[in-house]
């Protein structure tokens, strides 16, 4: 077998090389001939194509993070760039291998049923309606006012939508057409697993907003490198505690980003 080959059959690889493999060796290769399987033969391959591509895509949907050169923020970006898609591609096996072991959908995901109406539909944009002026705070606008009001405001929300979709698009697209051309698996899918096939995408593409967002809040509102690593919790307890004027500067400068400039 040549070990340069793309695709090692770690399987084919055993039964070849077993008699010469010592036998205090032999259980743990039995065990675990189904996760070697996979490392070699589909998740270090995805992920040495997916890294590079995520990380242009990165610096082009969060241009302020390709700016940045504080080497400890530096490590902590490639850290968290080269990690998308590892708890992706686990569950995507988990879910190919309860195919093969005749895992039911429905009955292994109690929220299915929430999942085929929330996966399972395009997202749909939510607007102001007439319905909406009975709300107390739009009572006292007059027609004129209540008008111009919804005419500005379905604006905005129509320029976020299309923003927002846009950005999870093409995040799924790398994804996608990466994942269809290296884990050929995943075409025997059927359509309850293809729901579940959403949910874990979906997830992958929350987990990266969630760190860019996050990484695009700490630098610009100048919190000092060392900062970089901390907890969730500890992060946002120092952002409330930031001067007024630095969170609202943060502020605006996501909605000139959401406006169109690469900034």
């Amino acid at each position: 077998m040549n070990f340069s080959d793309k695709d090692i059959d770690w399987e084919a690889w055993y039964n070849q090389n077993k008699g010469v493999i010592p036998d205090e060796y032999k259980a743990d290769f039995e065990d675990n001939i189904v996760l070697l399987q996979f490392l070699f033969s589909v998740y270090f391959k995805i992920m040495q194509r997916l890294s590079p591509e995520l990380k242009q895509l990165m610096f082009s949907q969060f241009p302020v993070i390709e700016s940045e050169r504080r080497p400890v923020v530096v490590e902590f970006i490639d850290k968290f760039i080269h990690s998308v898609g590892t708890k992706m591609l686990f569950k995507l096996n988990g879910l190919i291998e309860g195919q093969k072991n005749g895992v039911n959908i429905r009955e292994k995901y109690h929220q299915f049923d929430q999942w085929l109406i929330l996966y399972g539909r395009p997202p749909k944009l939510k607007q102001i309606e007439d319905s909406d002026r009975t709300r107390a705070r739009y009572k006292k606008m007059s027609n004129s006012q209540w008008e111009t009001y919804k005419s500005v405001k379905n604006e905005q929300l129509l320029l976020f939508f299309n923003w927002k979709e846009r950005r999870k698009t093409e995040f799924i697209n790398i994804l996608q057409n990466i994942l269809f051309e290296d884990y050929k698996d995943l075409e025997d899918l059927n359509a309850d697993e293809l729901i579940i096939y959403a949910v874990i995408i979906y997830e992958e593409y929350n987990y990266y907003l969630m760190v860019c967002e996050r990484i695009e809040l700490f630098i610009d509102c100048g919190f000092p490198e060392e900062e970089i690593y901390l907890s969730d919790q500890a992060f946002l307890e120092k952002y409330e505690k930031l001067n007024p004027e630095i969170k609202a500067n943060a502020v605006k400068l996501r909605h000139r980003r959401i406006a169109g400039e690469k900034i």
